[in-house]
């Protein structure tokens, strides 16, 4: 490669390289050393330069020439430009001719960077709550000592660094023997403050190296609180016994020499079944309390390394066999001369099965949140379903060969949509809407359901009182109680049974309510659920109703269903009488206040009159994000003599009418819509058209749109799916009569 190559090629790196002959004369820089010389580089070659030359402004290289020009191998030095302020890295290096090859390397960014970590160390060093001391091995000198070890020992940091580190320990010998033999943990030792006070402490360190030398650090802890209780203990054992023994955590000293229980408290006793006697005295091999040895052994080096443990988790054995949860910490102490760990551990079994419990209530809501989007993308695709499945069969005349076909489709769809609303029930994200109802009417609706949901292996009757009265309540939280009725009696038949939902009338009399402390006298319409399962003992049967509460095993329920209905119920003024045996079943009666509602002739339905469902010309924006729900809603109005303007959303609904010059009668818009809500869009539209009517429409349960600030009481509002008759008529009520032409 010649000259001219050699100068293009190292003209394109970042360092800067320059070549200097035996009489340290210029022969070579490439473009990135241009800026070390005053003038053009080639004006220099030939040249000889020096660190005092007037010609050089960068960092001064002589000494890193002569060093190698000597040693003929390569040298570098670090230093400081002040002209540039960075830092270089310069590597002189001896060619074969005779020469050296010198590189200026920008390590500006390294140094800052070692600068910052050297200042975050020492922030930390600092900040350390323990006292930290560096010492040199082979003198025992200080090197250096933190915030906390000032504060410690009582002296300034210059008089800490001015000593040996026998000059803090009261057992010298100890002290030297100990770092020398370079022990990481030192159980306990006794050091001396500046004012004479001896006290004990608690050493943690290691060797290390640094700058060339052996180091010991120690992490220093101040004990005297631990030593404090201890010697309390010794001086006053009337006094320890009480505080021991009344201690609602679970206590127990434990030697870790010989890994024996030295002494244990009463709640200890009543944690793990165990008496005293039969555990003071005792090793952890022959009364293995802790389930996990493992996991022991770990805490107990956890605590030897740092000297106390905070709230540690474990799993514990009991006499009788059960494992529980406990909440455990502990310190070290000194017990004749023994060294000892205090352990308290604080029973949390049931608050871990209140959290499983919690987990699974949390994962039935999220099925909830699912079954109410999952009803809501089905209200979408029934109202195109359905709609266009009912102008098909309008369209054929009653002869032709498809319209039986479009008839079923239509009988399809109508039954999606009692599915939908059953899945909604069952979902619970319907808003409670108590209504005058017929139970037997509600059993028959959910029936469908239940087959479905208990499986086939279960033989599922009715026996409905024809006569059974009316309840005001919650049409939803009825199939609720009777599914989650159904669900229990399912789950204890594993291997199958029979099932029978019964209703009828009862009427309770004062003298009745004895052995009822929830009932009251009264109508009353029975709904009872009966199963063949498996059944329950009296003392389970207590607890039936409460919360959480399960005989299953652990991630098997959530002990939430009984407990459901039994809310529900009370919240109807209702009560509820159970009865189980072990090993033939249980009934669950549901007693409802009957409310009288007198005879009513029931008016015919007036015949729809297709012709007073026509618009008279009206202008209506359909404001729907779903295009084929959009498309059959126009087609449906358009049909129907109504002028209709299409928008995706409420921004582009909003910049129609802004634009439009004409009246707009109605506005029909989607309540959840991309961006801006129904709610909002229709306020805004209603501030630049006063006249405008709005009708609300949704697929999403009413909890959502009533979030939105819709609800069926205070707007017009149309719930999806809707057939195009029920559309259109609506729309005729809320635009009011046919203006006159």
């Amino acid at each position: 490669m010649g000259a001219e190559e050699c100068l293009v090629v190292f003209d394109t790196v970042d360092d800067a390289y320059v070549r200097f002959d035996s009489e340290f004369r210029l022969t070579f820089a490439n473009l990135a050393a241009q800026r070390f010389l005053d003038g053009n580089r080639t004006e220099f070659f030939g040249k000889a330069l020096d660190d005092r030359s007037p010609q050089i402004s960068g960092p001064p290289l002589g000494d890193a020439y002569r060093r190698a020009m000597s040693a003929r191998s390569s040298v570098t030095l670090e230093n400081y430009c002040e002209t540039e302020r960075k830092w270089y890295s310069i590597t002189a290096s001896p060619d074969a001719d005779g020469g050296i090859v010198v590189r200026f390397s920008d390590i500006t960014d390294r140094k800052q960077a070692n600068r910052e970590s050297e200042e975050l160390y020492r922030r930390l060093f600092e900040l350390e709550s323990d006292a930290i001391i560096l010492v040199d091995r082979e003198s025992g000198r200080l090197l250096a000592a933190n915030k906390a070890a000032t504060s410690l020992y009582g002296y300034s940091r210059e008089e800490l660094l001015s000593m040996n580190r026998t000059d803090l320990s009261a057992e010298a010998d100890k002290t030297v023997e100990a770092t020398m033999n370079m022990r990481t943990f030192i159980p306990l030792r006794w050091h001396r403050k500046k004012n004479g006070t001896i006290f004990p402490v608690e050493i943690s360190g290691s060797y290390f190296e640094f700058k060339g030398r052996s180091v010991f650090v120690s992490a220093i802890r101040d004990i005297t609180n631990r030593k404090l209780i201890k010697e309390a203990l010794e001086k006053s054992e009337e006094k320890f016994s009480k505080a021991f023994h009344s201690n609602p955590a679970a206590i127990v000293i434990t030697d870790l020499t010989d890994r024996c229980y030295v002494e244990v408290n009463h709640t200890f006793e009543h944690l793990v079944g165990y008496r005293r006697e039969e555990i003071v005295g005792h090793t952890w091999a022959e009364l293995p309390l802790w389930t996990d040895p493992k996991l022991r052994d770990s805490a107990v080096a956890h605590l030897m390394r740092e000297g106390s443990i905070r709230n540690w988790e474990c799993r514990f054995r009991r006499k009788n066999g059960n494992e529980g949860t406990g909440l455990l910490s502990a310190e070290l102490i000194e017990v004749d001369g023994k060294l000892c760990a205090i352990t308290s551990t604080v029973d949390i079994t049931e608050r871990i099965h209140l959290q499983n419990q919690l987990g699974q209530a949390q994962k039935l809501e999220s099925v909830g949140r699912l079954a109410g989007g999952v009803a809501h993308d089905f209200n979408n695709l029934l109202t195109i379903i359905n709609g266009y499945a009912d102008l098909l069969l309008k369209a054929l005349p009653a002869d032709h060969p498809l319209h039986s076909y479009a008839h079923e489709i239509c009988k399809a769809g109508a039954h999606a949509v009692g599915l939908t609303g059953q899945l909604l029930a069952f979902s619970r994200k319907q808003v409670i809407e108590p209504s005058a109802l017929e139970v037997n009417t509600i059993v028959n609706d959910t029936v469908g359901m239940l087959r479905r949901l208990i499986g086939e292996d279960i033989y599922l009757t009715t026996s409905l009182d024809p006569l059974a009265g009316k309840v005001m309540a919650d049409g939803h939280q009825l199939h609720q109680i009777i599914m989650n009725l159904a669900v229990n009696a399912r789950d204890a038949m594993p291997d199958g049974g029979r099932l029978n939902i019964a209703t009828t009338n009862a009427d309770v009399a004062q003298s009745d309510l004895a052995a009822h402390p929830d009932a009251r006298a009264g109508k009353y319409v029975v709904m009872s659920v009966t199963d063949s399962g498996v059944g329950m003992d009296q003392e389970t049967l207590q607890h039936a109703f409460e919360p959480f509460f399960t005989t299953k095993e652990r991630g098997k329920g959530t002990g939430l269903g009984l407990s459901t209905v039994y809310g529900i119920v009370r919240q109807s003024g209702g009560w509820i009488d159970a009865w189980s045996e072990v090993g033939r079943g249980s009934s669950f009666k549901i007693y409802m206040p009957r409310i009288e509602v007198g005879p009513a002739t029931p008016e015919p339905e007036a015949a729809v009159n297709p012709c007073s469902l026509r618009g008279g010309g009206e202008t209506v924006l359909v404001v729907e994000d779903q295009e084929a729900v959009r498309e059959l809603t126009k087609t449906v109005l358009e049909a129907y003599g109504y002028h209709v303007f299409e928008a995706t959303n409420g921004d582009e609904a909003l910049a129609f009418v802004q634009q439009h010059p004409d009246e707009i009668h109605l506005l029909l818009t989607d309540v959840i819509l991309p961006g801006m809500n129904g709610k909002d869009l229709s306020e805004r539209l209603r501030r630049l058209r006063p006249s405008l009517k709005v009708l609300f429409t949704s697929g999403h349960t009413a909890e959502v749109v009533g979030r939105r600030g819709v609800t069926e009481r205070d707007f017009a509002y149309l719930p999806k799916p809707v057939s195009p008759e029920t559309l259109v008529a609506k729309v005729r009520e809320v635009l009011g009569n046919i203006p006159s032409v």
